[in-house]
């Protein structure tokens, strides 16, 4: 890149509390990574098992949410406007696919005893993600990121 369109370029602040989001969501992806990882490792130990779902639709949702979150945490690292709007979206789909999984799959009474909590716990951190993206100067961090942005006097 060239040396004079850095020096020209504005430093923008990225907020404390969409740093730690970013951080959060980083983590769920290398969480997902890590199910891929296992689920390839330890194949012969999962085949053995009854699974209510296969292992290769696990592994291969695993690796489809890890580059979703690393990449969602990229955007949210950059303050680029669209990972405002995609990460409570994506969570609401990792979640509803998660607790669906969770009620439908669930071959034990102990992970279906456990739907509410993951109910009210998605609920919370869902709320939090929304008031978190949505603090007038953390949208305001968005909204100064991409070039050319107009900017509001």
């Amino acid at each position: 890149m060239n040396l004079a369109i850095l020096r020209n370029r504005k430093h923008i602040q990225r907020p404390l509390a969409v740093t730690w989001l970013a951080g959060l969501v980083f983590l769920l992806g290398a969480a997902n990574l890590s199910i891929v990882g296992v689920g390839l490792t330890r194949r012969s130990v999962f085949n053995a098992l009854s699974l209510s779902v296969s292992l290769p639709v696990l592994i291969t949702l695993g690796g489809l949410w890890t580059i979703v979150w690393i990449g969602t945490a990229w955007g949210l690292f950059r303050l680029k406007r669209w990972s405002r709007i995609a990460t409570p979206v994506l969570f609401v789909v990792y979640e509803s696919l998660s607790i669906g999984r969770q009620a439908f799959f669930a071959q034990e009474s102990y992970a279906r005893g456990r739907l509410g909590f993951s109910l009210i716990l998605g609920g919370m951190l869902l709320g939090l993600i929304i008031l978190i993206l949505n603090h007038p100067q953390i949208r305001e961090s968005f909204g100064r990121s991409e070039p050319g942005a107009s900017e509001q006097a």
